[in-house]
């Protein structure tokens, strides 16, 4: 029989042949083992084995390799060292150079793929962040009101002429949506990824998608914190216009806020959250490449980051929704912390500066400083 040319058919049936069978006998489904384990109502794969894999289950097989002919099969597996011949050199030698394309060509669309994801998510990022910085501007022409107390209120829980108020929510959403990509991209980019490697080895248009079903289940968790911001903002706005001794509390209460915000900082929940937001995916177990598990690990995502960034968002609420100042300075806290190495003692910092900060507001409104 010639050598193989190569492709794996060809190899399969050459290595059949010399076992003494045939390529559908040689290829029919042999035994085999697999371990799941089953967390929070998911089930995962963890471990697999066929045919040869099952070897060390069985003690004799361990007793008989030790044997001058082994198991004593018929064909290649046991021949001499002075009977092997050309045609088995070949086989090995195509064995060799197939192992070898495959593992390049894996490599080569593993790089393609990290490229893809990462030039998406810095495309993105740089998308809403341009929008976000011109809405801001949008915003920033159009002045703040002033108030009783010395403060300015944002014209983001107002209405603007001839525009109704399910309009003026609509406009809220759409801005809250596009701010929370610019902010939250740089933190969640990596949980994506590890996200896509829990994975496994799927095709790279579905796992693209899985990708993109798990972003927009984070951001629909945020999409809903929007959804009852807006209505409470609207509604203190509304209070604060109608009573000028409860405006004029308003920069002690932000204070107090910002006081409680750092102080939440130091606590066994925001630490049991941060954890969550920054482990793997399974803890390094393989993921099931479907849209269910895809959908509910980003409303996991979603709701363990708004509980982890409850305080640092209510900063943000307080002291302007659209202050590009704030933004930037509550961005970057929730990124250093989910990616710094010590998460944990990175947010204990960020909480002694904002529990500062909140005192220092609170002495200001006060007329102490």
């Amino acid at each position: 029989m010639d050598a193989p040319t190569g492709t794996a058919v060809e190899l399969v049936a050459a290595i059949a042949a010399m076992t003494g069978t045939d390529v559908a006998t040689y290829t029919r489904e042999r035994p085999g083992m697999s371990a799941f384990v089953l967390e929070d109502g998911v089930v995962y794969h963890t471990y697999s084995t066929y045919a040869r894999g099952l070897d060390g289950l069985w003690g004799m097989y361990q007793w008989l390799d030790r044997a001058p002919k082994g198991r004593n099969e018929t064909g290649v597996w046991w021949r001499r060292h002075d009977e092997y011949d050309k045609r088995l050199s070949q086989v090995v030698g195509v064995v060799g150079a197939t192992a070898g394309r495959e593992i390049s060509r894996r490599m080569a669309s593993e790089q393609a793929s990290e490229r893809a994801f990462f030039g998406v998510s810095a495309l993105l990022f740089a998308a809403s962040a341009a929008v976000t910085i011109v809405w801001c501007a949008s915003m920033s022409a159009m002045g703040e009101m002033p108030m009783p107390g010395g403060w300015t209120m944002s014209m983001a829980w107002m209405r603007m002429p001839g525009q109704t108020w399910p309009g003026a929510a609509a406009s809220f959403l759409g801005m809250w949506v596009v701010m929370m990509v610019a902010m939250m991209l740089p933190s969640l980019v990596p949980m994506l990824w590890r996200y896509r490697q829990a994975v496994g080895r799927t095709g790279e248009t579905r796992l693209g998608r899985l990708t993109a079903l798990v972003g927009v289940g984070y951001f629909f968790v945020w999409t809903v914190f929007g959804m009852a911001a807006f209505p409470l903002g609207v509604a203190l706005a509304a209070i604060e216009m109608q009573q000028p001794a409860l405006a004029r509390a308003v920069p002690i209460a932000v204070g107090v806020v910002v006081l409680i915000a750092g102080a939440l900082q130091f606590t066994a929940w925001k630490a049991r959250h941060l954890a969550c937001c920054r482990e793997a995916p399974g803890r390094g177990r393989t993921l099931p490449a479907d849209a269910g598990t895809a959908w509910r690990h980003g409303l996991r995502l979603g709701l363990h980051c708004s509980h982890c960034c409850a305080g640092l968002m209510a900063i943000l609420l307080v002291i302007g929704v659209m202050d590009l100042r704030a933004m930037a300075v509550v961005a970057a806290a929730i990124t250093v912390e989910r990616l710094a190495p010590a998460g944990e003692r990175v947010a204990r910092a960020i909480g002694a500066v904002v529990v500062g900060a909140g005192l220092f507001l609170i002495a200001r409104a006060a007329g102490l400083g």
